[in-house]
């Protein structure tokens, strides 16, 4: 996780853990201070990043089959030299694992696409996905399929929109207020292949 933070010697960063019930769990936390100049320092507003030509995107609490409530963050993936694009994909997982499982599918193992009217509680952004060429692009996902609207089939899609980013929002009640036919929101895991220019 990358905090963006002032530069003064004032400057701070506060980290609070916030645990229901009695537990005995411990945490360790590295913090590593990244200097402003640095080549490898994470662009500001992503919370996550990746480089390299490939790798997944997980959302938090994804390896625990937990979709985090109250989230709002930025993954950004690094442009490497010679690609011009990104495809994204639903990654391939053990069952009963889920890759692609966020709230507000219209009907069992749909995808959904417009945030307006039915991905209130929980969706991951793409700038400009496309199917293919011609195809209209699609900014939204949510439901259970990384999908178009109302199929039942993931599908790949690719985005030329610099910086490469996958913007993750979850609200309140965004784990526990889904549909009869799937009452837990697992989160997601996404693939991702930088295309040459």
């Amino acid at each position: 996780m990358y905090v963006d933070m002032g530069n003064l010697a004032a400057d701070a960063v506060t980290l609070d853990f916030s645990v229901a019930g009695t537990t005995a769990d411990q945490w360790n936390v590295k913090v590593s201070q990244i200097p402003c100049s640095s080549n490898y320092r994470a662009p500001n507003k992503c919370v996550k990043y990746y480089t390299g030509a490939s790798g997944t995107v997980t959302s938090y609490g994804f390896p625990g089959n937990t979709l985090l409530q109250n989230q709002n963050y930025e993954s950004c993936i690094r442009q490497e030299a010679g690609y011009c694009s990104i495809l994204w994909d639903q990654s391939t997982v053990t069952p009963p694992a889920d890759a692609f499982d966020l709230t507000n599918a219209a009907m069992a193992d749909q995808a959904t696409n417009n945030v307006i009217t039915a991905c209130g509680k929980s969706f991951v952004k793409i700038p400009n996905a496309v199917l293919g060429p011609t195809s209209a692009p699609i900014t939204a996902f949510c439901g259970e399929v990384f999908g178009v609207e109302a199929q039942t089939v993931a599908n790949s899609f690719t985005s030329s929109t610099l910086p490469f980013t996958l913007s993750t929002f979850t609200g309140a009640g965004a784990a526990n207020t889904l549909t009869t036919f799937d009452p837990v929101a697992n989160g997601y895991s996404l693939d991702y292949v930088q295309q040459a220019c």
